[in-house]
């Protein structure tokens, strides 16, 4: 699982900590473009912190997501800029130190998200910025940094549909320090998993 790197010793006063943690990789209109479908098993520690879990783009792009827990409490949240609402949060907490499937869907006019199979949350929303900034793809942490996650992530796909063509994305078995950078498209059938 990822280690939050120490902070060096200075002899200046004490700066707030910036914990960089997680990978970024290359992004691809195939994370932006609803429907999107993102998934992950994690399991989540620190409530009362955020927990970055996977976000596309930088936060200053209308085409940004992320999916993370809410500090104060854990709850799982999607934040997604472009859109009102732009906020939609599970009503149970998923920072509790078991591992969950975790889960967002994506559509053009709604998210949803799912706790270990269970639909926890359902929201109608709307597109009201076009801003696209192109960005990478970032697994617990924000693309731009300074928000990481304190847990382990050990899955994480996804899947986007291009006309009729479904496709998947997913990334190695186990996201760790050592993680093997397996990102990429292919072909999925509805309802299929790898």
């Amino acid at each position: 699982p990822f280690q939050p790197k120490s902070a060096a010793t200075t002899t200046t006063p004490p700066q707030p900590a910036v914990v960089e943690t997680g990978r970024v990789y290359p992004g691809a209109d195939a994370y932006r473009l609803p429907p999107i479908t993102v998934e992950c098993r994690a399991t989540l520690h620190h409530p009362d912190q955020y927990n970055i879990l996977v976000a596309s783009d930088a936060k200053s792009s209308a085409a940004h997501w992320e999916l993370f827990s809410m500090r104060g409490g854990g709850r799982l949240t999607a934040y997604l800029p472009g859109y009102q609402p732009d906020h939609v949060q599970a009503s149970e907490a998923v920072c509790d130190g078991v591992p969950h499937e975790l889960a967002m869907i994506l559509e053009s006019d709604r998210a949803r998200l799912f706790v270990d199979g269970r639909q926890v949350a359902d929201q109608r929303i709307q597109r009201v910025r076009q801003d696209v900034v192109p960005g990478g793809l970032a697994i617990g942490r924000l693309v731009e940094g300074g928000i990481g996650f304190h847990g382990e992530i050990d899955r994480f796909g996804g899947g986007h549909q291009f006309g009729g063509e479904r496709r998947r994305f997913e990334i190695g078995d186990q996201i760790t320090n050592g993680v093997k950078p397996r990102l990429g498209l292919a072909p999925v059938e509805p309802g299929e998993r790898r």
